[in-house]
C-alpha cells in the first residue's frame, strides 16, 4: 500500500457494499474492528518509515 488514502480501490469498496448488506450486526463490528486495525497499522508503519529517513 502506498498510503492509507488511495488503500482501498473502487471496485472492492463496491465489494465491501455488497457484502456489509449480507451481515448481521455482530459480523459488521468485527469487520470495522478488523479495518480500524489494518488502517492503525498502516499509519504506524507510514510514520516508522517517516522517523527513519
Amino acid at each position: 500500500m502506498k498510503s492509507v488514502d488511495n488503500s482501498i480501490t473502487k471496485d472492492e469498496c463496491e465489494e465491501f457494499v455488497s457484502l456489509e448488506k449480507k451481515l448481521n450486526k455482530e459480523q459488521k463490528r468485527a469487520v470495522l474492528y478488523v479495518m480500524k486495525g489494518i488502517i492503525i497499522g498502516e499509519l504506524a508503519r507510514e510514520s516508522i518509515e517517516k522517523n527513519k529517513a
